[in-house]
């Protein structure tokens, strides 16, 4: 080997030894975070319980109550309380509920909120929406134009079949048949 091969290799194994001793480090530093945010969350559904009926909002941050008992908001005590009860052991592993933990982690603040991604999710329920509703004007047009009475029997039974799912969500979201 060279001067300069030499010199890189001992480079990348000291940086590979960091590395890895980072990777121990944060693997049990995100362990221990999971277990205390466990922890907080079965805190919270002890003091939930002890709550009188009526008086569990006003004790966050979120709501309008001058003298708050958490500072944070009930939406962070429900993902809490969530973890805690989906994760009823302490965690050894981080591996498991790493999803959940990184939507904790995003509700706690801990990590930014992926705000391009929820502007993607809006702007997709905005074109599902206009896309549903023209496919609904065609489909009217279509129909009133050529009446369901005199299409036959096979083209009936299709169309119903194939109608069900928009109509059962039509249901679902208080719609009236």
């Amino acid at each position: 080997m060279n001067e300069l091969t030499t010199s890189l290799v001992t480079k990348i194994n000291t940086a590979h030894s960091a590395a890895m001793q980072c990777g121990e480090s944060l693997k049990s530093n995100l362990v221990e975070g999971a277990n205390k945010m466990r922890e907080t969350g079965i805190y919270l559904l002890e003091l939930k319980e002890a709550t009188p009926h009526g008086s569990w909002l006003g004790m966050f941050a979120s709501n309008s109550n001058s003298n708050p008992v958490l500072n944070f908001t009930d939406q962070t005590a429900r993902n809490y309380m969530s973890f805690a009860k989906a994760n009823p052991e302490p965690i050894e592993d981080i591996a498991g509920g790493i999803g959940s933990l990184k939507a904790l982690m995003v509700e706690c603040g801990a990590l930014p909120k992926p705000e391009r991604i929820e502007q993607n999710a809006k702007e997709e329920k905005q074109q599902w929406l206009s896309l549903l509703l023209r496919a609904t004007g065609s489909l009217t047009a279509a129909i009133e134009h050529n009446p369901l009475k005199e299409w036959d029997e096979m083209r009936r039974v299709t169309f119903i079949e194939k109608a069900k799912p928009i109509v059962q969500l039509f249901i679902q979201a208080g719609g009236k048949v």
